[in-house]
């Protein structure tokens, strides 16, 4: 087939085998300008490859790669694609190319080795991704690998996705204030939702589709904060921390969280410090906690009323919580029903010594949908007040005077999961109770003290 005028080819193998593809020497026009191929098994490039003087684009994504050192010749390339092969290593001679603008080597797990200098000198590169990549990186000067050092030499860099697993390898002030867009792990961190969640439906997998678009940084840190880490938590959508010896929060202000939409805090991080500093999070759309054990409350009242855009919370495993909002009263906080409006999905795990959701106020979740509560096996009620009453182990509701379960509060509620506790138990004022959308109901066999989990009345309804 003669295509003297070609300009753009893509290549993508459906069925792969194992077996080699053999892409004849003379395959390629010099007049190519990108060239996608895409699940192959390529152990050497074809040596018309090098002949191509203006090729700007180059995706080998999803190949099984052998000797690419070839790619060293390309010297008008502006974008470079290595995402999800198989490559151990990427050769000094990547550096060659010194109008690249991007590459990808997303998802490359095989990647080990990647010599010094290669990344420094793709002087004009702007977006690194990096992603479940190398993480090899060395300390500069003392090894064979790639040192993180080299960042500081890409001054167009607007975009950046890494995993530095060893802080130690991190220099001082790395990040750029030029970054536009960047997902960045730093430590041995989680980068998954916990997985024990028996979810009625799939909030979370959602959730974690729409971060893949965020600004998102993930911690786990040995050293105080440079100017640059402060920079990137001001200037992130997403925000972990997990298990820390720094106290992230004595070191910003407390309007430095203003963009977080999607928090996730665990193992210990000190969360009362935001309380106490009256962080605000004007955005904040999904908190997420877990073993924090050092927590009695998880907001005051006032912290509470100011998540005006938080739509799903999930707390678990924090040994000595006893209210998710204190029951303390604060100066200048009188109305303290209006909040939680725009809650969707609340749910509550293995709260060992929880004994309610507050004390003595009326809260609405007008918006709630989805309401999980597993293995709280002290909790007497969920609003207390004049409430629960605990006689030789077992618990009853005399009277949920906050109603709690009335219409107002769960009228849009679809689903409730109820695992190894008691919800209620005793007179309740039933002809109030609606759920006029609910479509799930799961009760766990471990719900050993609740003999009827729903009234006639209720059922009716």
């Amino acid at each position: 087939m003669e295509c003297p005028e070609l300009e753009m080819l893509y290549v993508h193998r459906t069925t792969y085998h194992g077996q080699s593809v053999q892409i004849p020497s003379d395959c390629f026009r010099e007049m190519l300008r990108v060239l996608n191929l895409t699940n192959l098994y390529v152990p050497s490039l074809p040596l018309s490859l090098q002949y191509l003087k203006e090729l700007q684009t180059l995706c080998l994504d999803d190949c099984e790669l052998g000797d690419i050192t070839s790619l060293g010749h390309l010297s008008s390339l502006e974008v470079l694609s290595l995402s999800r092969s198989d490559v151990r290593e990427l050769p000094k001679e990547i550096g060659q190319l010194t109008l690249l603008r991007l590459l990808d080597l997303s998802d490359c797990s095989s990647l080990e080795v990647i010599p010094p200098t290669v990344i420094s000198s793709l002087v004009k590169l702007e977006d690194l991704n990096m992603r479940d990549s190398f993480k090899d990186w060395e300390v500069e000067g003392e090894g064979s690998n790639a040192s993180l050092s080299e960042l500081k030499h890409l001054s167009q860099q607007s975009s950046l996705e890494i995993h530095i697993q060893d802080d130690d390898a991190l220099p001082a002030n790395l990040f750029s204030n030029k970054l536009e867009r960047f997902n960045i792990y730093i430590g041995d961190v989680w980068d998954e939702w916990h997985d024990e969640w028996d979810a009625i439906s799939s909030p979370w997998e959602d959730i974690l589709n729409k971060t893949m678009t965020l600004n998102t940084l993930k911690l786990k840190l040995t050293k105080d904060l440079d100017e640059s880490l402060k920079w990137l938590i001001k200037n992130s959508e997403y925000l972990s921390i997990d298990e820390t010896e720094i106290v992230v929060v004595q070191e910003l202000n407390a309007e430095d969280f203003e963009n977080i939409i999607h928090l996730q805090l665990q193992n210990n991080v000190d969360f009362m410090a935001m309380v106490n500093k009256k962080v605000v999070f004007p955005n904040l759309q999904t908190l997420w906690v877990h073993g924090c054990d050092k927590l009695q409350f998880l907001f005051s009242f006032s912290m509470a009323k100011s998540l005006v855009q938080l739509t799903h919370l999930m707390v678990s495993e924090c040994k000595l919580l006893q209210e998710i909002v204190s029951s303390t009263k604060e100066d200048g906080v009188e109305n303290i029903s209006d909040m939680f409006f725009k809650l969707r999905v609340l749910k509550l795990a293995e709260l060992r010594d929880p004994a309610r959701f507050t004390t003595g106020n009326y809260i609405e979740f007008p918006s709630l949908e989805e309401l999980e509560v597993k293995k709280c096996d002290n909790m007497g009620a969920f609003i207390g007040g004049k409430v629960s009453m605990r006689t030789k182990g077992t618990r009853s509701c005399k009277e949920i005077e906050q109603k709690i379960l009335e219409e107002d509060s769960f009228h849009n509620l679809e689903g409730i999961q109820l695992t190894g506790m008691e919800i209620w138990n005793g007179p309740l004022p039933v002809e109030q109770l609606v759920f006029g959308k609910l479509k799930v109901i799961s009760v766990g066999r471990n719900c050993a003290l609740l003999a009827k989990p729903f009234p006639p009345e209720i059922t009716k309804s």
